[in-house]
């Protein structure tokens, strides 16, 4: 009988025992659970004070416009010009009698502009030419190279009183080219390498000439 008694108390001690020791299956489900991260999720609105950045609305360049007989840089351009040159001839046709070594010509001009290179055509006419009470109708194309300072090389035909000259007219020209506001004033020089048959008694004498003149481009 006290056997059994003791039995029985030592079994009660070994099931208090048993009892206060901790669970171990359990405390590391609670470790993980306390030490969890909690991730906040992203801000989609600005803290409350905060300056909104807003950024300025992109707006595309507007496309540059060119005129449609103009480069970007201006130098392709189509002019028209009007002038006057002063002629002297100096071929051996100024000591024929009765001729009349100056003479006063109205000029129109075109010119087209390519790059450094310009492309210049000339419609001249000669007033009461040589004396002669006949008006002289030169028509001439010029290659000229630069800019301010400019010169070229030409060559023309001559008409008088119905009649064309047998042979052509070539030119040598420098020129300085002013620019002023919305014209260009043209100053220039040229030598003129002419001679023909086209008076009838004049032969063999040239009609080379010097010319000094002004244009106004516009």
């Amino acid at each position: 009988m006290r056997l059994s008694i003791f039995i029985v108390l030592l079994s009660l001690i070994a099931v208090s025992a048993f009892a206060q020791q901790p669970d171990s299956t359990v405390a590391p489900v609670k470790q993980a659970a306390d030490t969890a991260v909690v991730v906040a999720p992203p801000q989609t609105t600005p803290p409350v004070g905060a300056a909104a950045v807003v950024a300025p609305p992109q707006t595309a360049p507007a496309p540059a416009t060119t005129s449609p007989s103009s480069d970007p840089d201006g130098s392709r351009r189509v002019k028209i010009g009007a002038g006057a040159h002063y002629m002297k001839t100096v071929g051996d046709i100024k000591d024929a009698e009765g001729f009349d070594s100056n003479a006063l010509n109205l000029v129109l001009a075109l010119k087209m502009g390519l790059g450094l290179i310009a492309l210049e055509g000339d419609s001249e006419w000669v007033l009461d030419y040589g004396g002669s009470s006949k008006t002289l109708w030169l028509p001439q194309v010029f290659a000229l190279v630069g800019g301010l300072i400019y010169g070229g090389a030409g060559i023309g035909i001559g008409y008088l009183d119905g009649e064309w000259f047998d042979r052509p007219v070539y030119s040598l020209r420098a020129g300085v080219n002013l620019p002023l506001g919305p014209v260009a004033v043209d100053v220039n020089a040229s030598y003129q390498f002419m001679n023909s048959s086209a008076f009838e008694d004049v032969d063999s004498e040239d009609l080379d000439s010097v010319t000094f003149g002004a244009l106004i481009w516009f």
